[in-house]
């Protein structure tokens, strides 16, 4: 299987500085009762200008992880602790039976622009918990990083589901994908522009692709980053999320 999802196939919307870029990731398979991918629901790609406030607001039953790719975003809890996530420094909430925050960009800094991860849960109205890491860097050159996964991944990020999140920053190489293992993938393109060969396939910034194929290669036309999505789309899954559902 290989099924390119273009850019211009994403759902665009927002207000007053803060916009959002949804993307589906099964919207190929063509499924209108399910445009997730088995436990991967959607990813959120989200701009916020400087001084923007998102205000206090629910999450449940929602796995998400906030991928930093620009700026600089702060997360208050509804304890009032704050928190600074950055390019190096991501957060999973895992919010289960129910969390309260709001977000904010720093005023006189430069703007936002993240992932908002959403997976589905393997069971409904699990205890919240809410983790960070920091990375010693951002995304390593030519070397695919471990970013999030299952608690048997050894992922520095804990998701309570069978997939597993890699990115990298491609420049001017070539590569294979990690091991799929016998499970689906979907690959997302941020910036610069990417080539498949074996399937003459062209990927630029906002295109992803949805593939079961093991032995592909990737050449950097431009330097990009890629994030990839691992999913076991057998496992089970609830629907009760907020935003993943």
């Amino acid at each position: 299987m290989f099924l390119i999802v273009r850019n211009d196939q994403h759902l665009l919307f927002g207000y007053d500085g803060f916009f959002i870029k949804r993307i589906r990731p099964g919207l190929s398979l063509e499924n209108a009762d399910d445009l997730g991918l088995g436990p991967l629901g959607l990813i959120d790609r989200i701009t916020m200008s400087p001084g923007v406030v998102v205000p206090l607001h629910l999450h449940r039953n929602d796995e998400l992880l906030s991928y930093i790719m620009h700026g600089n975003l702060i997360h208050i809890d509804d304890k009032g602790e704050r928190y600074l996530l950055t390019p190096t420094k991501f957060m999973m909430m895992s919010a289960g039976r129910g969390i309260f925050h709001s977000e904010s960009v720093p005023l006189r800094r430069e703007p936002l622009e993240m992932l908002q991860i959403a997976i589905r849960p393997h069971t409904a109205n699990l205890t919240p918990t809410v983790s960070f890491h920091k990375f010693p860097s951002d995304a390593y050159p030519n070397h695919w990083r471990l970013v999030a996964g299952a608690e048997n991944s050894r992922a520095p990020l804990f998701i309570r589901n069978d997939v597993l999140i890699f990115d990298i920053r491609f420049v001017n190489d070539q590569l294979s994908l990690p091991d799929l293992n016998g499970q689906t993938a979907f690959l997302y393109v941020l910036g610069g522009e990417l080539f498949i060969p074996e399937f003459n396939s062209r990927l630029i910034d906002g295109d992803g692709v949805l593939l079961t194929v093991q032995n592909i290669s990737l050449k950097s036309l431009a330097e990009c980053r890629l994030i990839l999505f691992i999913v076991d789309t057998l496992s089970w899954f609830t629907r009760e999320g907020i935003i993943s559902g």
